[in-house]
């Protein structure tokens, strides 16, 4: 009995870690969706700039 304790106790441990990386990919994820709203307001950005060289 005292090994399934043990495995269990393991099992537990890995499913933390695994709650873990499953954090720091959403952490991922979401410096990633900062980066794109970044890219999106340059986008704009250059956007506006030709405007004003057409009307220029």
């Amino acid at each position: 009995m005292r090994d399934i304790t043990i495995d269990e106790r393991e099992m537990t441990i890995n499913m933390k870690e695994m709650t873990i990386d499953e954090c720091e990919m959403t952490i991922n994820m979401k410096e990633m969706t900062i980066d794109e709203c970044e890219m999106t307001f340059d986008m704009k950005e250059i956007t506006i700039d030709m405007r004003e060289i057409a009307i220029g």
